[in-house]
């Protein structure tokens, strides 16, 4: 029996090695992209440095000092957004955005304001807070930097030309026609990235979690030094009903009980399919719940038999750490040992 959990396991993390263990966070971008748009801001303020000194001796000393002071807190905040904390990051990105308008508002300026060619840098931002935040971030972007831009043409309105204003709109439409892509893009991979999480993670037929994502469940909580108990489920009966009256027939009552079984364990724990005709439910509480929780799921399933006028029943084994063991294998062999000990005595 032992030698069946450790193929299982084997199997398992063949196909699921290097995944995470947040199994269920899947509405955002894949967490690489972070540091990557971290890292190319910080080159983009490098190149536009290197414009400013270009610039300088053209550009007013009070203006450079403002360009200096707002180049200084971009990088410092985007050096932190770096290592920060995943709940700061909203704010330490709308810190970054309103230093990063002050070094584009700084560098336009210098470069002839809105009659000059530097506006399409109010482009930039537009991008790397939209593809890390997400779409209200790319739209927020695009508001702030239009403000700044129309801003700019009011000031300078006196010696516009018809071009310029052209040009400053062309920007502007172009800012927000880049935050519209940005946000229909990051939904498709979100929508896409929730397609393979089900895939990954979700048994298709019942919607329970599946047997590696149930295997990295227990990591985590044994990870976290949290007590629990892993319960073992096999059916009685299932077989002989499903060969009988077919496998639709046989879909349908396994959809049934994992649904009874969810509203058995009601937020104690979580519900996986382990394979076939057997399930497994991750309780964290102590095993005399836990017990509670198995007898309830055999009288749940003993109705279910009822319902379909068929004869059902189950057989379980529970294993709870760290009483029983600390392991993942051994949880496993102990409860599988323990299933198979009640179901030689239910024949």
């Amino acid at each position: 029996m032992c030698r069946k959990v450790e193929r299982a396991l084997n199997r398992s993390f063949r196909c699921g090695e290097g995944l995470p263990v947040e199994i269920y966070d899947v509405h955002r971008l894949p967490e690489e992209l972070w540091p990557e748009l971290g890292r190319l801001r910080l080159v983009l303020v490098a190149g536009i440095c290197l414009l400013a000194l270009f610039l300088a001796p053209n550009a007013r000393l009070e203006l450079m000092v403002v360009l200096g002071f707002c180049t200084a807190g971009f990088v410092a905040v985007n050096l932190i957004a770096q290592k920060c904390p995943k709940e700061r990051r909203p704010l330490i990105e709308a810190i970054s955005m309103l230093f990063g308008l002050g070094l584009n508002t700084s560098l336009v300026v210098a470069g002839g304001g809105a009659k000059g060619t530097l506006v399409f840098l109010y482009l930039f931002p537009v991008f790397t807070y939209g593809f890390r935040l997400g779409g209200a971030a790319a739209y927020s972007s695009a508001l702030i930097n239009s403000l700044a831009l129309l801003a700019l043409l009011a000031v300078d309105w006196s010696s516009l030309v018809l071009s310029d204003g052209l040009a400053v709109g062309t920007v502007i439409g172009l800012m927000w026609i880049e935050a519209y892509a940005i946000d229909y893009i990051v939904r498709y991979i979100t929508s896409q990235s929730e397609e393979l999480a089900q895939l990954a993670w979700y048994d298709p037929l019942t919607g329970l979690l599946n047997r590696r994502a149930l295997f990295l469940e227990m990591d985590r909580l044994l990870g976290s030094g949290v007590p629990f108990t892993l319960i073992l489920l096999d059916l009685d009966g299932f077989k002989a009903a499903n060969d009988q009256k077919g496998h639709l027939f046989g879909d349908e009552v396994l959809k049934t009980i994992a649904e009874k079984m969810v509203g058995v364990v009601n937020g104690e724990g979580k519900v996986a399919r382990y394979g076939g005709d057997e399930f497994a439910v991750i309780a964290e509480n102590g095993k005399e719940r836990s017990q509670e929780i198995a007898e309830s799921i055999s009288q749940v399933i003993d109705a279910v038999g009822a319902e379909y006028g068929i004869t059902l029943g189950v057989s379980s084994g529970l294993a709870t750490t760290p009483d029983d063991a600390v392991t993942k294998e051994d949880l496993l062999c102990i409860a599988d040992r323990r299933l198979y000990e009640t179901k030689y005595l239910h024949r």
